[in-house]
């Protein structure tokens, strides 16, 4: 079954995946270290990812995180 979510401001149609399957169906490594991973303006541990299901309307936000001055 397909549904819509929005992926860092864009919506989108997807599968009903796992947080971590549509992470890495958009090449996006959650794992990485250098990443934050928001569901629903909820942060979310990388740990949870393949534990959480996507539904309808969720929106996905993946931000680079920069340190330095």
């Amino acid at each position: 079954m397909n549904i819509k979510v929005k992926f860092n401001g864009k919506e989108v149609v997807t599968e009903n995946l796992s947080l971590e399957e549509f992470l890495k169906a958009n090449g996006i490594d959650p794992s990485r270290r250098d990443i934050g991973i928001a569901l629903n303006n909820e942060v979310i541990p990388k740990k949870n990812c393949n534990g959480i299901r996507i539904k309808n309307g969720d929106s996905i936000e993946v931000v680079k995180i920069v340190v330095g001055g």
